[in-house]
């Protein structure tokens, strides 16, 4: 939530998101990569055994759904069903929060999508198009 002199302006007209990254403190417990995760958010090697609940508690703070509550923009969410780096439950979970704020939003899910959305050539395509017709909806009128 935004305090202070911070304030809150819609940047976006339409966003997608293919296998997003939104609550990294989730992710930490489920990714196959959470070295990643602790040298983006801790700037340091990972150390299994030395994972504390302050630690938790920033990955959420910097995670998009920890500022879900701001959210406005009309949201077209894609993700893999097999994607091992990013787990596809987080999506689901913001997927949820959006659609209870009444925030325009859609979440495809392929069942044989791995991280990159780009197998099998099938689930490439329906994204793709997908995502034109989600940003068609919003910009199909700009002059």
């Amino acid at each position: 939530m935004l305090t202070g002199d911070q304030t809150y302006r819609k940047l976006w007209a339409a966003a997608v998101s293919r296998n997003p990254v939104l609550n990294m403190s989730y992710m930490l417990m489920a990714s196959d990569i959470p070295d990643w995760l602790y040298a983006c958010g801790l700037k340091k090697t990972i150390s299994f055994s030395e994972l504390n609940a302050e630690q938790n508690a920033y990955f959420y703070s910097i995670s998009p759904m920890s500022r879900v509550q701001n959210v406005c923009t009309p949201t077209l969410l894609l993700i893999g069903q097999k994607d091992l780096r990013v787990p596809p439950a987080q999506a689901i979970y913001y997927y949820h929060a959006l659609q209870e704020m009444k925030v325009d939003v859609r979440l495809l899910s392929y069942p044989e999508g791995t991280h990159s959305l780009l197998t099998p050539t099938e689930t490439a395509i329906d994204s793709v198009l997908n995502s034109a017709l989600w940003f068609d909806k919003y910009f199909g009128n700009v002059q």
